[in-house]
């Protein structure tokens, strides 16, 4: 309304401060202690004078807008604190003035927003009316603030839940198809219900997500076409086709846990996107958790780190939030460990240990907490038989969870077993190819061939990596000692300068950076090291 006619519309705002607003805040014992543009500043000696005046002042701005079409609606957003002020020089300051802006900001238009310090000073009778939405974050208020709203609740928060997923069904042309359909969808429950981070409805009305496809058989062979689909959009953001031989049992068995671990990384990358454009400190605790989730699909360390800085935004609504504190651990404690070849810092290390074992107290039935538990014992502390015990705890919850075969595989890698790490590392693509996390299990993948002797398997495996998250240091390194050793020395050259862009400080006598169990391991990779000509 302001961009159709600014004189206009600061015209009738001036209008209301002086002929409605200020006669009522003088009614209920305040005053007007300065004006900024269409905002007001009021003082009050009580939380209930200032309440009483808020509600009174929204209740004649409605009276004085009735019959007005909505594109030339006023409404007047109202944000209420209570604490001490500072006067100096004409003005008030102070950490009081400061939230109630912010909650001013964060109000609905013909809303009121007040902090827990108001609502604590009212009588029950003066209060009723008022919804708790929660502990929120506020740009440059260091702690949550828990606030209260006026006459509704706020409608982010109302909206403020985990992604939700209908499976639709499968067509089909036959009775036989039809059974194979619904033995598919039962194993598909089956593994959604292992994993976290979304709700699987029953309902399209209340999904923001679904799932529908095709079963076709012929003969043995079976063809399960599925696809993705965005309900308030009507539009399909992914689709995926399965074949394979056998009894609709056995596909099933291969096929549901892949379809399953899929349709929750797509899910979370699409509702994290949607998340992008909001600012962080307006978020509800799910949606910091579905754009930290979000962001651990991006393939470097900027996107795994934000991760856990993100967590720990929500840990800050919710300090015993589980997964919180799990992103939280897995986003700074391994962010290094995975993307660059940096030490982790000791305090930040201690802090990621503190948050996952806190997790683990929490929810001891999460596949993904003892997974990342894993990954920090081997990678933060090299405490590899430790990290063996966690990692099958999460396969002992889900056998079919691709992060802990990988882990698992990384601890037999590093241990001096590389032929059980490849085949862990490779199951762990196998059950979702298209996972984000493919090039980390690639990369485990090209470890364990090289360290097996067989490097001419390994350059594959490097190159595919390093194809999916370009421009990563621990890809590069493999890569270089790969192609040296097969003596082509044009990939080598590029694979070892790109690397040293990336790590220039680089010297094979102080390397250290992957998790080795036997120091002759690690001495074997730093000879190798300096044959693909890496500085010493």
């Amino acid at each position: 309304m302001m961009g159709a006619d600014e004189e206009g519309t600061l015209h009738r705002v001036r209008g209301w401060h002086e002929g409605i607003f200020t006669p009522i805040v003088k009614q209920h014992g305040g005053r007007i202690f300065k004006t900024m543009g269409d905002g007001v500043l009021a003082e009050f000696t009580s939380a209930a004078q200032a309440v009483a005046c808020a509600i009174a002042s929204q209740r004649a701005m409605e009276k004085l807008e009735d019959g007005n079409p909505d594109s030339n609606l006023l409404q007047i957003r109202i944000g209420i604190n209570h604490g001490d002020l500072i006067y100096q020089d004409g003005d008030v300051f102070g950490d009081c003035v400061n939230v109630a802006a912010r909650l001013e900001g964060m109000a609905v238009p013909g809303g009121i927003l007040v902090s827990d310090a108001v609502i604590v000073g009212l009588a029950q009778a003066e209060a009723q009316g008022f919804h708790d939405n929660g502990n929120r974050k506020f740009k440059n208020i260091a702690r949550p603030i828990r606030v209260w709203s006026w006459p509704d609740k706020l409608p982010s928060l109302r909206a403020a839940t985990k992604p939700r997923l209908l499976i639709k069904g499968f067509s089909f042309r036959s009775s036989v198809e039809d059974e194979a359909g619904g033995i598919l969808i039962d194993e598909l429950y089956r593994h959604l219900a292992r994993l976290t981070g979304f709700e699987v409805v029953q309902d399209e009305e209340s999904a923001h997500y679904f799932v529908d496809g095709a079963v076709r058989l012929t003969g043995d062979r079976c063809r399960l076409s599925v696809r993705l689909v965005r309900v308030d959009e009507g539009r399909q953001i992914w689709a995926i086709r399965y074949d394979g031989a056998g009894d609709p049992f056995d596909f099933a068995d291969r096929f549901a846990p892949r379809l399953a671990m899929s349709l929750r990384r797509r899910v979370a990358a699409d509702y994290g996107e949607r998340l992008r454009a909001q600012p962080l400190d307006e978020m509800s605790l799910e949606d910091l958790m579905a754009l930290a989730g979000a962001s651990f699909f991006n393939p470097t360390y900027e996107g795994w780190h934000g991760a856990g800085v993100i967590a720990e935004q929500a840990l800050e609504l919710d300090a015993n939030a589980f997964m919180a504190l799990a992103m939280a651990a897995a986003g700074l404690g391994l962010a290094n460990a995975l993307y660059a070849f940096d030490p982790v810092p000791g305090p930040v290390l201690e802090k990621a240990m503190a948050r996952i074992k806190q997790a683990t107290r929490l929810n001891n039935r999460s596949d993904m907490i003892h997974t990342v538990h894993a990954g920090l014992l081997l990678h933060g502390y090299r405490r590899h038989s430790e990290a063996r015990v966690a990692v099958a705890q999460a396969l002992q919850i889900n056998p079919d969870y691709n992060m802990a075969l990988w882990v698992l595989g990384e601890i037999q890698i590093f241990s001096g077993d590389p032929d059980a790490g490849i085949e862990n590392a490779r199951r762990a693509i196998d059950i979702a190819p298209d996972d984000p996390y493919v090039h980390l299990y690639s990369r485990a993948a090209g470890y364990g061939y090289l360290m097996a002797g067989r490097p001419d398997s390994a350059i594959e495996w490097f190159r595919q990596a390093d194809h999916l998250a370009p421009d990563l240091a621990p890809n590069l390194l493999g890569l270089a000692i790969c192609a040296g050793i097969a003596v082509d020395d044009g990939e080598a050259t590029q694979a070892r300068d790109a690397f040293l862009r990336l790590a220039p400080a680089f010297r094979v006598s102080t390397f250290d950076a992957l998790p080795f169990r036997d120091v002759a391991q690690r001495d074997r990779l730093r000879t190798l090291l300096i044959d693909a000509g890496l500085p010493i």
